[in-house]
């Protein structure tokens, strides 16, 4: 019996419609994933790094820092998502990066 890997890489969520302006479905698709990302404030913190929509800090993001297991929640959350989320998040709000205690690095 032989295996072939017949695995296809996953488009990134983030740029699905960002590199075809012409379909039209750039700037819906972007508008849908902002709502998205402003409901999963976890998803958007991991996903902080993307392109498009640009990362901000969102009020259910503070509701969630707001405590203490919500703050670790957000750590765990940017650790998945890397330097980038870090940086992203750093540049986005200073008060923010205080609270998750990223440091000024």
């Amino acid at each position: 019996v032989r295996r072939a890997d017949r695995s296809a890489p996953a488009p990134e969520l983030c740029a699905l419609f960002a590199n075809d302006p012409r379909s039209g479905l750039a700037e819906p698709f972007s508008r849908a994933l902002a709502c998205f990302l402003r409901a999963t404030p976890l998803t958007d913190l991991a996903l902080a790094d993307r392109a498009a929509p640009p990362f901000a800090p969102t009020d259910t993001i503070a509701a969630l820092v707001a405590s203490e297991p919500g703050r670790r929640l957000a750590r765990r959350a940017l650790a998945l998502g890397g330097k980038g989320a870090e940086a992203a998040v750093r540049g986005a709000s200073t008060r923010l990066s205080e609270r998750l205690e990223l440091g000024l690095a």
